[in-house]
């Protein structure tokens, strides 16, 4: 056994098998994870506590279909993932600024798939029963 302290390779490798096909990228507070060739998937590390690292993440569909890009970020005032579409893709030669114009499309709450416990539909059930 090496002495040598893990990197982010040898870490992930233990946590997902030597034989995992996944493989992740990392940098600068963002994990990438390539899965079996089907899915991608992006893990932000702590974008709230450290303004250095990546923060949004942007989507972009290359295929004869034509599709706007979207960003994703994480809002901890309201606890959820915010979605954001560009309106402007054209600028005049002249324009410095060249501002896509980035506006929140859809708002996703952190938790809004969460199942209730049991407990909770029998509350429910209750307070149902109970309203005249």
């Amino acid at each position: 056994m090496s002495d040598r302290p893990k990197n982010w390779q040898d870490q992930h490798k233990e946590w997902m098998g030597p034989d995992s096909r996944e493989v992740c990228i990392a940098r600068d507070g963002c994990c990438v994870n390539v899965c079996d060739d089907a899915d991608v998937g992006v893990e932000i590390y702590y974008p709230d506590r450290d303004m250095s690292k990546a923060a949004i993440v942007e989507v972009d569909l290359m295929d004869v279909r034509a599709a706007d890009s979207i960003r994703i970020q994480y809002d901890f005032d309201r606890d959820g993932w915010v979605i954001r579409q560009a309106s402007t893709f054209e600028w005049e030669s002249g324009d410095e600024v060249c501002d896509p114009d980035w506006q929140e499309v859809a708002f996703i709450k952190a938790w809004a798939r969460e199942k209730p416990s049991a407990r909770q539909l029998q509350d429910e059930r209750e307070r149902a029963e109970r309203k005249p």
